[in-house]
Parts: structure tokens; sequence; C-alpha cells
């Protein structure tokens, strides 16, 4: 048996995390360096003199802020935070900042972007704001493949809201099942076993995963769509449901009798609940690699 770790897409803005790709807001200009590409890190670096007019104290302290808003398509997700350093502190001195210094913001691109929006805001105290956004048409930029060019998409009409339904682990394992009763014959297989957690609100609900799986080259090899299994109530006024079966069969044989099937090497998936007459999504492309065929026969040889 061999399993593969589960790769979730971060929920937190990492503001000292390393980027692959930064965009510079300098006055009068956008500076993008290096390719902001699906699976990486991006970095936006802002200079407050774009926004400058909003600038509260309280108490002789900064009471005011920029931040940055972006937004990944098509999967809708979201990241924001503080992109101005307004103050410095050393040896517990606190020394306000004139003019203030550039905050590096980073964040991870989904799997799944085909392009990124990112507005800004400068807002004070007094309830005062103040927009970045090309007039409302917010800044554009596109984001480059790396990976499969059939993802699982995110359903038109789905409600990205984790507080109502989210994955609570899952791995991808591959296995060599023995064929029937007979030791002879055995068959790859993909299997996925997921938990998830839904809010309960109504007695009447369905809880699904859209999967797709591809082989080395990112083909897509296998599509579909099925049920999760109530399990049991859960914390936070919650039920689980569960998910323990095949995905997707692969090469095997039996004797005289052998056939090859595609190399399942990742797999993705999108979760689901619908209740109430809406339909709700935690919004990730959960996605994870899967073991090579060669790797699981040599692990069950040397298991031998």
């Amino acid at each position: 048996m061999a399993k593969a770790a589960a790769k979730e897409i971060p929920v937190a803005v990492g503001q000292t995390a390393s980027a692959d790709a930064t965009i510079e807001f300098t006055v009068g200009q956008e500076i993008e360096t290096g390719d902001i590409t699906q699976n990486s890190a991006l970095s936006v670096i802002y200079d407050p003199a774009r926004l400058p007019n909003i600038r509260n104290y309280h108490n002789g302290m900064p009471a005011w802020d920029i931040t940055a808003n972006l937004r990944f398509h098509p999967g809708l997700e979201n990241y924001n935070g503080s992109v101005v350093q307004k103050t410095d502190t050393t040896s517990g001195n606190v020394r306000i900042l004139s003019p203030p210094r550039p905050l590096r913001l980073s964040v991870p691109v989904p799997p799944d972007a085909i392009g990124l929006e990112i507005w800004f805001l400068n807002s004070g105290t007094y309830g005062d704001k103040a927009w970045d956004s090309r007039y409302g048409k917010n800044y554009w930029f596109p984001v480059a493949q790396a990976g499969p060019a059939q993802p699982v998409s995110f359903r038109t009409g789905a409600l990205r809201d984790p507080s109502m339904v989210n994955v609570v682990n899952w791995t991808a394992t591959k296995l060599n099942t023995p064929i029937g009763a007979s030791s002879e014959g055995t068959q790859l297989e993909t299997h996925l076993s997921l938990t998830a957690w839904v809010k309960n609100i109504e007695y009447q609900k369905n809880v699904w995963v859209d999967f797709h799986v591809f082989d080395g080259g990112d083909n897509l090899v296998h599509s579909e769509t099925l049920p999760l299994s109530y399990y049991q109530p859960a914390g936070g006024g919650g039920d689980l449901f569960i998910f323990e079966q095949r995905v997707v069969k692969g090469s095997g044989g039996l004797p005289g009798s052998v056939w090859a099937r595609p190399d399942a090497r990742l797999l993705e998936f999108r979760l689901y609940y619908e209740v109430g007459g809406n339909l709700f999504s935690d919004g990730y492309l959960h996605q994870t690699e899967v073991q090579a065929d060669a790797a699981v026969s040599m692990d069950l040889a040397i298991a031998a």
C-alpha cells in the first residue's frame, strides 16, 4: 500500500513566504517580474505614495491602512492583507515611519487559476476610503498553466463558504488488489478516502465530489461525480460525511491475460454540499500526487 499526502491550497496569507513572481505597483506603473504560474507563489509590493491622501492618527499613532485585494479566476479564491508598514520597533521603541514603507504581501496561486484581479483600498479610522482600482475596472494579470489543462472546474452558482462545508482529512491510495477469489490475478486501483464536515441546517442534504484523475503527462484519464455517505454527528452543529472507495481502475493481469490502462498520477476534486435550495463548496481545488504504478509494484516486491 502506498499513500500520498494530500496537498491543500493554503487558506492564510503568508507575508514572509518566498515568491516565484512579483508585481510591483510603483507611482504611475505596474511592473511584473517573473511569470505568475499555477501552483506557485506570488508577491505584491505596493508604493503607499499611490494612495497618499488618508493618513489618520489616533493618540499619535497611525490609524490608517492600505489593503491589497486579490481574486483568482475562475475559482474566485480571495486573499487580502496590508501592504504598508507604518511603524518600526527597535529595542522596544516604536517609531512612526515617514514616509511609510511598502510591505510585501505573498499569496499562493491556485492550481487551476487562469487570471488574477487586484485592487487596493486606503482606509482610515473615521470611515473614509480611497481606492486604487483603475476607476473600478481593477488590475488584471494572466496566470500561466503549470498543470493539467482540464482541472475540475468550479460549478456555476455554487457559493464558496468553508463555514458550511469543508474537508476534515483525505488521502489517495494506490493498491495492487487481488481479482476475485484468486490470488494469481491482481489489478492496480486508486482509492480515495475522504471525510467532510457540513453544517447541519436541514435533515435533507446531499454531499458529493467532482473529481478528475490524470496520468503523468497531465492527460485526463477519468472524471466522475460521486456521493458521500452520512457517517455521524459532529461538533459545531455539523455532520460528518465519508467517501471510501475505488475511483479508477489501473493495469492488471491474470494467468494468460494482461491489460494495460493509464498510470494514474494526479487526483483532483472539489467538494459540494446541497441543502435548502443552495449549493455550497469550500471553494478549493484539492489536489494530490499518486504513486506511479511501478513504485507500487516495487513496494510489494520489497514487502514480499
